[in-house]
């Protein structure tokens, strides 16, 4: 295990440095790494590890080595052999492993395989690697690759971890094609895949002396590996020490991958159906996740510029009145997801702060769907709907006065002079007056009143047609009398009466009826005028 797996990234000590000082920075690895891998992985993850514990323990990895056994081989037979051994001991139980032995055609064949890792295969699987002899001809990394990808599509479960490791100078020589890689059909390779694997790391060891010098550049085959599995990490090296340290390193990191492996399956499935919300204004917008159970990683999001100004000014819109059910307003975004919960303030070993999740996950900026809330109304619901609904129904009132009230009716009008009311004297017992004969006058909607009078009994009154276009309560629309002077003055219509006093006004029938009735007006003692409404 190694110390520089567990620092942020900008302390990492990369591959990229001499031999000599990687072998000094790795001493004391064999130590480490015969901890607990547990405890290696919750030494940095500290709570991130103790959350996980249970799916970390129970992810499981298959790994396929192939190993070049040719004679140009020899010189790193012993490290080869060594590190391999060390890296199956450190493998948990319930791991897989399968070993290819590479050489000419007919040499190159799985001499492990598929093997689960436990107490009674551990041994058998070390007694393989040891009997190991790298002194073949031939160099087949055509029949290698197709062993590999045989590896690969065994039955297993598809979540499970798989690696790949090469170690091979990489330049290809058989004896029927000698150095012409060209003669096999390395794309038909690709397409016997079953599919690129959710988690498939491939690394390629280049193990040669002198640089490289002897190797023929036409006969190397990494392109062609590159394109089959779609992505090779290549580290070369000329020395056994490069060999020892690469390896330590590489399980260092392999227990790290568990907990990242796990983590990045479960929030693929997460994101699916993952939704931010935002909430408060300006400066205190804030966006988190629509349900905090939605995600068992993260539980914020950070917004990109432009995101974050088309959020802020969603959610600073106020609406006249606001709903009885508010919906929000559904924004596509640029965030990056946050875990501040997993903040590590504990010392690491480099003693700088760092959050758990950003440092092992790395999170980067993709599309999420969010959900932004208008700023409050100016008017509640149940004061802006109601107000709302009398401002329609007075609209709704004018329009339809304005179309349909007409008053087009004309008025016959007779006067007669009769010793009794009205409402106790038959007609033929009235004494014949010969009253100022009224000619019939239209009203139409909106008009004035017209006045009517008996010069000779000093008697006047008016009809006037009026509306009611606000719908003020209690205000009918219609005709209306109104008594200018005279004497005693009472509106009769079906036997009721209704007396009339000086400037007073009385509804006496809708637009649509007949406002038929008489007026009486008493004069002197015992007579009465009588003006009938036809």
């Amino acid at each position: 295990m190694t110390i520089f797996q567990f620092i942020p990234k900008n302390y990492l000590i990369l591959r990229n440095f001499s031999v000599s000082l990687i072998c000094v920075l790795f001493l004391g690895i064999d130590v480490l790494f015969a901890q607990n891998y547990e405890d290696l992985v919750q030494k940095d993850y500290p709570m991130l590890f103790n959350d996980f514990r249970a799916e970390v323990g129970g992810q499981k990895a298959r790994y396929v080595f192939a190993i070049d056994i040719s004679n140009s081989m020899k010189p790193y037979e012993v490290a080869v052999k060594e590190n391999l051994q060390n890296f199956v001991n450190a493998l948990p139980d319930g791991d897989f492993v399968t070993i290819i032995q590479m050489a000419g055609m007919q040499e190159t064949r799985a001499i492990v395989d598929n093997q689960p890792v436990n107490a009674s295969t551990r041994k058998l699987i070390l007694s393989y690697i040891s009997g190991l002899s790298f002194d073949k001809i031939g160099s087949d990394g055509f029949s290698m690759t197709s062993k590999i990808i045989e590896a690969m599509n065994q039955t297993g479960s598809s979540e499970d971890m798989k690696y790949v490791f090469m170690f091979t100078d990489f330049e290809y020589w058989t004896s029927e094609n000698q150095f012409n890689k060209n003669a096999v059909q390395w794309a038909s390779l690709e397409k016997k895949i079953k599919g690129k694997d959710a988690f498939l790391k491939v690394y390629g060891l280049e193990l040669f002396q002198n640089g490289g010098a002897n190797i023929r550049r036409d006969a190397v085959y990494k392109d062609e590996l590159q394109q089959i599995f779609g992505k090779v990490e290549y580290i070369a090296g000329d020395n056994s020490s490069f060999l020892n340290t690469w390896f330590n390193n590489t399980k260092a990191n392999i227990l790290s991958d568990r907990l990242r492996y796990v983590l990045n399956r479960k929030i693929e499935k997460e994101n699916a159906i993952l939704v931010l919300k935002a909430s408060g204004l300006g400066k205190d917008l804030s966006v988190s996740l629509k349900d905090e159970k939605m995600s068992a990683v993260y539980t914020t999001a950070e917004l990109d510029a432009a995101s974050l100004a088309e959020v802020q000014i969603t959610s600073e819109k106020r609406p006249l009145i606001g709903a009885y059910t508010p919906a929000p307003t559904i924004l596509t975004v640029n965030a990056r997801l946050r875990s501040p919960k997993y903040k590590n303030e504990l010392k690491s070993s480099v003693n700088v702060e760092y959050n758990e999740v950003d440092k092992l996950l790395d999170p980067q900026f993709a599309e999420y769907k969010i959900e932004v809330f208008e700023g409050t109304p100016y008017l509640a619901w149940y004061i802006g709907w109601p107000l709302l609904a009398v401002l329609g129904f007075w609209i709704l009132s004018i329009i339809y006065h304005l179309l349909t009230y007409k008053a087009d009716k004309r008025w016959n009008l007779s006067a007669t002079l009769r010793n009794a009311p009205l409402s106790n004297v038959n007609g033929n017992e009235l004494k014949s007056f010969d009253s100022k004969s009224f000619t019939s006058v239209p009203f139409e909607c909106g008009q004035g009143a017209k006045d009517y009078s008996i010069e000779e009994c000093g008697f006047k009154f008016s009809i006037s047609s009026k509306r009611n276009i606000l719908c003020i309560p209690f205000f009918k629309r219609g005709y209306y009398i109104t008594k200018i002077s005279g004497g005693e003055m009472t509106f009769v219509k079906n036997r009721k009466e209704q007396k009339i006093s000086t400037g007073e006004s009385l509804w006496i029938g809708s637009p649509k009826a007949s406002p038929v009735g008489a007026v009486q007006v008493k004069k002197g003692s015992d007579q009465y005028v009588i003006v009938k409404i036809l």
